[in-house]
This record gives structure tokens, sequence and C-alpha cells, in this order.
């Protein structure tokens, strides 16, 4: 399957310098959009959240809502409340898993910029969510990240940084992923 893309990407780099680091990817945020991510999250109690992006742009990429309920079942203890991002496909499905949760969430589906939602992940103490943007934008603030992947090569596309871990279905069948599995890998990294 080969190197990861950013790797192969800067390869062509080799003949000038062989020696080369690849930085981690990184997103830099003003003070403004800081401080409206923390009016945002002021509506959260206090103390850790987990944000979750249970969006994606193609179906077999969407781990199920009920994983990502039994997840925060598992978890709950662990946090004091959820944020919920993805863009604005992604409502009716951010909506139906906001229903019931065990921790206070706040939906922001659909209703940031893409640098409101960095912001607002940099503030969160971990990111669970399926293969998309989300996943690389939290490890660009430095959020520690779980992304689970079902087809695909995670192994070339997975967020670029050392906060960053993934999981994958097996048989390439995100359905197939079980929660406790993202919970012992989540609860391993949360620290």
């Amino acid at each position: 399957r080969g190197p990861h893309a950013v790797e192969d990407l800067i390869s062509v780099l080799d003949r000038i310098d062989s020696a080369r680091r690849i930085p981690p990817a990184r997103v830099w945020l003003s003070e403004n959009e800081r401080a409206w991510a923390k009016t945002r999250l002021a509506a959260l109690p206090a103390g850790r959240h987990l944000a979750m992006g249970p969006g994606a742009n193609w179906e077999p990429k969407i781990w199920p809502l009920d994983h990502f309920r039994s997840l925060l079942d598992k978890v709950a203890d662990r946090f004091e409340g959820v944020l919920i991002l993805g863009g604005p496909g992604d409502r009716e499905r951010a909506t139906l898993l906001a229903r019931d949760l065990p921790l206070p969430a706040l939906n922001l589906t659909g209703e940031t910029t893409l640098l409101q939602a960095a912001a607002l992940l940099e503030h969160c103490s971990l990111f669970v969510g399926n293969d998309s943007g989300l996943g690389h934008m939290a490890a660009a603030v430095e959020t520690p990240t779980i992304t689970v992947f079902g087809p695909g090569q995670p192994e070339r596309y997975h967020p670029w940084s050392p906060c960053a871990h993934w999981l994958r279905g097996p048989e390439d069948r995100l359905e197939l992923l079980a929660p406790d599995t993202v919970a012992a890998t989540l609860l391993e990294h949360l620290g």
C-alpha cells in the first residue's frame, strides 16, 4: 500500500534534501476564533469534552449511530460534555445522535466555518469520528484524534499527526468495528 500520502508527495524533494523532516499539519487560529469557541463551549459543563464527527461523504465511511451511542455509554464517566460537528449534509445524522445521550451535548453541525470548527476542536480533550476532514482538522490543532475507517487506505490517508490514531473495521466494513474496540483505544489515548 505504500507510504502515507504526505510522505509520497514530499518525496519529490529527496534530490534536494534527503534528510528532510516532515512537520505535522497545523491550523493557525486567531484569538477571535478561540474566544468564539470558548463562548460556544460555555453551553457545556466545564471539564473534558469529547468531540464527535458522525458524518462523512459516503455511506460505507459512516460508523453507525448506534455504535457512536454505545461508545459514549462506555466512556461517559470520563467526560463532562459532547460536542457534535459536521457539515450541513450531516445535520440529520447529528440531530439523531444528539438525542438521549448520557452527557450534555452541543450540536453545532452545519453551523460553523472551518476555522470555527478547528477552534472548537482545539478546546476538546479528544475527537472521535469517521474518515472525514474533521479528523484531519482535530489532529492539526493537536487534539488527540481517533478516526474510524471502513473501505479505503487509512495507512495512506489518516490524519498526519503524532496525536492521530485510526482504527479500521474488519474486512473494510466499518459497521463491524466494535464500540468496545474504539472505547479501549479512546481510554488508552485520553491520558
